[in-house]
């Protein structure tokens, strides 16, 4: 799973470094304290920014998953970079302030809050379905894998239930995703003799499992067109049953 979340984030093959355009934002428009919720803002033309990350849960400090920052134009949801930026840049010129209370369940904030949820729930899917994807081991890690077939094979003919356990752990790990300090010891492990690599296979990693359930966690939104991005209360309708009617 570790070894692909650069191509979840905008880091795979052909995806522009998104961490390093993000840095690039904050040094240009990230001036001020940083700031969680919804903000509102003038200017055009109407839509949303909204940022979230996805987490695996329960997992209280652990690093996101996953970062989206979006814009929403009104008829579909766009990851482009410079899009993006360009709205950042439009809302700080603009300025932004926070939304008033809601005046009924059709608020603009509420509004979209619904979008957003659909824009969450749908990167939730792809990001469920890469942590289940098997990647395709490295070749250090196919050497390595071939090497503890070879090793369980014959704990197996020699009934060694002591064994046996142990090198089918170290099978999940060396077919799963790795970070950069566990790809150098998965190399250092496939070229070891077998009788280092066995004293090795204790000390090993635990697997990395993909998470059951993933958290959505929203970093910031904001409204482009001020209240006019939504739909407001038509004000003939009543937002509660009580009546005001004299």
């Amino acid at each position: 799973v570790k070894g692909r979340l650069p191509a979840r984030v905008g880091l795979g093959d052909g995806g522009r470094a998104l961490w390093r355009w993000r840095a690039d934002v904050a040094a240009a428009l990230g001036n001020g304290p940083a700031r969680h919720g919804v903000a509102v803002t003038p200017a055009a033309p109407c839509g949303i920014l909204a940022g979230f990350t996805l987490h695996a849960w329960p997992g209280p400090g652990a690093p996101a998953l996953a970062a989206h920052v979006l814009w929403w134009d009104g008829q579909e949801w766009s990851e482009d970079p410079e899009l993006i930026a360009r709205r950042l840049a439009a809302a700080q010129e603009a300025g932004a302030d926070e939304p008033a209370p809601a005046a009924c369940a059709r608020d603009p904030v509420t509004a979209a809050m619904r979008q957003i949820g659909a824009a969450v729930r749908a990167r939730v899917r792809v990001l469920r379905r890469s942590c289940w994807d098997a990647p395709r081991p490295a070749p250090a890690s196919r050497r390595l894998l071939a090497r503890l077939d070879a090793l369980a094979a014959a704990a197996a003919r020699r009934r060694d239930s002591a064994l046996l356990p142990a090198v089918q752990r170290a099978v999940r790990f060396a077919a799963g995703g790795h970070t950069a300090g566990e790809s150098v010891y998965v190399r250092r492990l496939a070229a070891l003799p077998d009788r280092e690599l066995l004293a090795c296979l204790g000390r090993l990693p635990e697997p990395t499992a993909p998470p059951d359930t993933l958290q959505a966690r929203l970093t910031g939104v904001i409204l482009f067109g001020g209240v006019a991005t939504f739909p407001r209360c038509r004000t003939s309708a009543r937002c509660c049953s009580i009546s005001t009617a004299p």
